[in-house]
């Protein structure tokens, strides 16, 4: 299976997986150890999650991975859902460690944050 690590620093768990354009590809079978595979950085003409709100048919390059991330949304972990995008929140910082968590089951999570009332989102975007 593959895992896309968000991570805008390559060094570090980060967050908002609908603006991120950075990823650490790891690929790995559960209860084994992840390897890492690739650094993926979307050229500036690829469009992110973010920009494919209302657009579940372009392809991006991250569908039918294993995405794990710091911080995401309700909207977004749903709409990627059906890009057979399996969203997973840590607190966990280490990439690495994140995979390998996540290959043995045992990664903590957090819960995506909400829409405001009107269905935007909360924070900077």
């Amino acid at each position: 299976m593959r895992i896309a690590v968000v991570s805008d620093d390559y060094k570090q768990v980060t967050g908002k997986c609908g603006k991120a354009r950075r990823f650490l590809i790891f690929s790995g079978e559960m209860g084994g150890e992840p390897q890492l595979m690739a650094r993926l950085e979307l050229a500036v003409e690829q469009p992110d999650y973010h920009d494919l709100h209302e657009d579940e048919v372009t392809p991006h390059p991250i569908d039918g991975h294993v995405m794990i991330t710091g911080e995401a949304g309700e909207g977004i972990t749903e709409r990627l859902a059906r890009r057979d995008v399996d969203v997973r929140i840590t607190p966990e910082t280490d990439p690495t460690t994140a995979a390998r968590l996540y290959l043995q089951n045992a990664l903590p999570a957090s819960d995506p944050h909400p829409h405001n009332e009107d269905g935007t989102c909360p924070g900077d975007h």
